[in-house]
């Protein structure tokens, strides 16, 4: 697995614990269960373990993500815009002052998440998913990834000569 994939493994783990543990504070009682000793893997104490055969498999992480994200989804659904002005616990201040903050920033973990992941494809010597627009290289990676992308590469082209 390595040591670069153990920490990708290590941070998905704890965003979806952190996801539950915020969500659930702000919306009790909404977010779906995770399995039993899931939040303890993905603690201060188990930081430096580096056995892959500790961690969850890919399909899992994606599993687990997508079911937090669901509950996610629904709390936010039941929530007014009063709810979500309504001020935060205090122990999570730090992530946002009201509810609707939290909601928001659990989305920037995500995408943290993801910068970091470039960054370690790139230790791992993998090569990018996504090139620069005029990139030679790009070409044809980009007709494969979207269907209709010649359209919106157009616009992003015009766009720049403006």
């Amino acid at each position: 697995m390595g040591i670069d994939r153990i920490t990708l493994a290590r941070q998905l783990g704890h965003l979806i614990v952190s996801e539950h543990d915020l969500i659930e504070m702000v919306c009790p009682d909404s977010m779906p269960k995770r399995p039993d000793g899931f939040k303890e893997k993905y603690s201060k104490e188990t930081a430096e373990l580096d056995d892959p055969g500790a961690f969850h498999k890919k399909d899992e992480y994606l599993r687990l993500m997508n079911e937090q994200r669901g509950g996610t989804l629904a709390a936010l659904e039941k929530r007014g815009d009063a709810d979500l002005e309504k001020p935060s616990p205090e122990p999570i201040q730090k992530f946002g002052a009201t509810a609707g903050a939290v909601f928001s920033w659990k989305n920037m973990r995500w995408i943290l998440l993801a910068g970091q992941g470039v960054i370690m494809r790139r230790q791992l010597g993998r090569k990018p998913l996504f090139l620069g627009t005029g990139d030679p290289r790009s070409a044809k990676i980009e007709k494969e990834i979207v269907p209709g992308q010649e359209l919106t590469q157009k616009k992003i082209n015009r766009r720049r000569k403006e």
